[in-house]
């Protein structure tokens, strides 16, 4: 390998390691008074289903369940967006949506 490859190489799994250091460092629910409970949609996603207080209470309806999602996990929010869930507001770290019961 000429030594541009290597330069380019270390480049390359720099901007890698960035982007896997953001995607998994966000805070916990509770951190933005959220309520946080089960993953969602299952084990091993970021996203959570949202537990009642006063700050969510306006946002609970029997028709929906209230999910959260860290705010820079744009893909994860994509995903419940295509999955039919409404994006409702920012609290602190946290993006809320309303998803359709399943």
């Amino acid at each position: 390998m000429r030594p541009t490859h290597y330069i380019y190489s270390a480049a390359i799994l720099i901007s890698l390691s960035a982007c896997d250091i953001q995607k998994s460092h966000y805070t916990e629910p509770e951190v933005s008074g959220l309520i946080g409970g089960r993953a969602y949609p299952d084990h091993g996603h970021v996203c959570q289903v949202i537990g009642e207080n006063s700050l969510t209470l306006q946002y609970l309806d029997d028709s929906t369940l209230l999910i959260g999602c860290p705010h820079h996990e744009r893909g994860a929010i994509s995903d419940r967006k295509a999955e039919g869930a409404k994006e409702l507001i920012r609290v602190g770290d946290w993006i809320l949506l309303e998803a359709p019961l399943r």
